[in-house]
């Protein structure tokens, strides 16, 4: 990079180095520029909005994967983790609502067999107000999880789930 800062899959690589480091905050400025190079990779977006997020930036966090999901349209992970954004952080008319679409497409995407999909579908029915259909969708995922050895996930799908109860269930 010192000798040639226009490299974009240096910059890239670089980024995704620091990022799996945990080293966040060098990671994003490389990320950025990778992208603003033209890097069109989706793990990088992936990776760029996931260290935007763990920062607070929801803002340009939701804009990265909406623009990297709108360039590779079917990305399960572009999809999943943008359904999470918008079902976990609502800012717009309509949010929730393309949350539940794009969570229903990870699970068909997935053949319903992955836990952190399911998980995710829970998150967004329960943001659309369906509390009876995310804790339903919220206990398959935790049995899914456990039946996959997964217990951790369990144990957190679980908890998460339990907000999506009503008292007495």
């Amino acid at each position: 990079l010192s000798r040639d800062p226009g490299r974009a899959h240096s910059h890239a690589a670089r980024g995704m180095a620091l990022a799996t480091l945990g080293r966040t905050e060098e990671a994003v400025p490389s990320l950025r520029h990778a992208i603003r190079l033209g890097i069109d990779d989706a793990a990088v977006s992936n990776a760029l909005a996931g260290l935007l997020q763990e920062r607070g930036e929801i803002g340009e966090a939701r804009a990265t994967l909406e623009a990297a999901l709108a360039r590779h349209q079917t990305d399960v992970g572009l999809a999943h983790n943008l359904a999470r954004l918008l079902a976990m952080a609502p800012t717009r008319e309509g949010d929730t609502g393309t949350a539940l679409r794009l969570a229903r497409a990870v699970v068909e995407a997935t053949g319903g067999r992955d836990p952190r999909a399911l998980d995710t579908l829970a998150a967004a029915e329960a943001a659309g107000g369906d509390l009876d259909s995310a804790a339903a969708t919220s206990a398959r995922a935790a049995r899914l999880a456990a039946s996959q050895g997964d217990h951790d996930l369990a144990v957190q799908i679980t908890a998460r789930g339990s907000a999506y109860r009503r008292p007495g269930q």
